[in-house]
């Protein structure tokens, strides 16, 4: 009986060993659940409004630059013109790659000729707008006036100046009159909505009067 009972004992150790194998290869070999992924925080969202450097808004109260005398060329179907205009020298002339051309910016730190544009400066420019466009035509069927701070011109080369809101911005444009090779387009100031009721407003628009007062075409 010694025999067999020594058997019995490696037969059970040896079932030990496989159960113990077993459960460790079951372990290793088992299929790990896929990870899941982190969640983020949701990115913000910026606001599409622009804002003007505090540097820019302070700059109204600094006395502008000597006024420059501009010059460019436009054309009234095929008569090409001269037309020359005084403007700051706060405003350098850029490329607006389109139809408001000429164009300048207002950087009145900068001696540079010429610059690249950046919407968040204000602008003044000559060239068309459908605000403009419609303005004028309902200005001159039954005197409709349109925008804010709308006044009639005594000058032939305009109708009216006004003010409007301009795709987030504010607008501050002359309309030129059919006397001009711009009858329905506008010598116009774009900027920014939180530059309204400060000094650089004034500036700008003071900027913006004598290029209109002193404008002149010539065949």
């Amino acid at each position: 009986m010694g025999f067999l009972d020594s058997l019995k004992k490696i037969v059970d150790t040896a079932e030990s060993v496989k159960k113990q194998i077993d459960k460790i290869s079951g372990e290793n070999g088992a299929e790990k659940k896929p990870q899941q992924p982190v969640k983020k925080a949701a990115a913000p969202v910026s606001s599409s409004k622009k804002s003007t450097a505090s540097s820019i808004v302070e700059s109204g109260s600094v006395p502008p630059k000597l006024s420059v005398l501009r010059k460019s060329t436009c054309f009234k179907g095929d008569l090409e013109y001269e037309m020359s205009f005084m403007l700051s020298g706060d405003f350098i002339e850029f490329n607006s790659h389109c139809e408001i051309d000429p164009s300048f910016q207002y950087e009145p730190y900068s001696d540079d000729d010429y610059t690249e544009y950046d919407g968040r400066l204000p602008n003044i420019g000559i060239g068309p707008s459908n605000q403009i466009y419609d303005a004028v035509d309902k200005f001159l069927k039954n005197g409709e006036q349109t925008g804010r701070c709308f006044e009639e011109v005594e000058n032939k080369n305009f109708l009216f100046k006004t003010k409007l809101e301009y795709f987030g911005d504010i607008l501050y444009a002359y309309a030129f009159s059919d006397e001009t090779a711009w009858d329905h387009d506008m010598l116009g100031l774009v900027y920014n909505s939180d530059i309204e009721n400060t000094p650089l407003e004034k500036k700008l628009i003071s900027a913006l009067d004598e290029a209109a007062m002193t404008y002149k075409e010539t065949r």
